[in-house]
Order: C-alpha cells, then sequence, then structure tokens
C-alpha cells in the first residue's frame, strides 16, 4: 500500500470502530462474498440530505463507482 493512504485507511477503521457513536450509515456491495465497495455517510437534517464522507470502489466493477448516487 502507499504510504500516503495510511492516514486515510487509519481514519476509515477509526470511523467503523466508531460508527455506533458517530452517526454515520455504511452500506456495502459485495461481488461473490468479497466487500467491492462500500460508502459511509450522514443525515444533515437541517438540509435533509445525505452527506457522503467516504466512497471507496473496486474501479474494474462497472458501477460500483457510483453508490452515493444511486436511489434506494
Amino acid at each position: 500500500m502507499d504510504d500516503s493512504l495510511d492516514y486515510e485507511v487509519a481514519g476509515i477503521h477509526d470511523i467503523l470502530k466508531n460508527c455506533s457513536s458517530l452517526s454515520v450509515r455504511m452500506a456495502g456491495v459485495y461481488v461473490d462474498g468479497k466487500l467491492e465497495a462500500f460508502t459511509i455517510g450522514s443525515l444533515n437534517q437541517l438540509e435533509n440530505m445525505a452527506v457522503i464522507h467516504i466512497e471507496k470502489a473496486n474501479q474494474s466493477i462497472k458501477g460500483s463507482t457510483s453508490l452515493s448516487t444511486s436511489s434506494s
């Protein structure tokens, strides 16, 4: 892994370890049992909109980079 990503990975791990106290929502996409994309965000209640904090995906899988723009 590139050393410049160490802080980013550490930050993501901190969010995952503390997600229950941070009021964040998470979603993931699994392909053949392997996590290939995920997003972490929260709700801005004043504006009634989602705020996407982190979104990561395997770019070799078509459509996996558009998690936050898909409707639920």
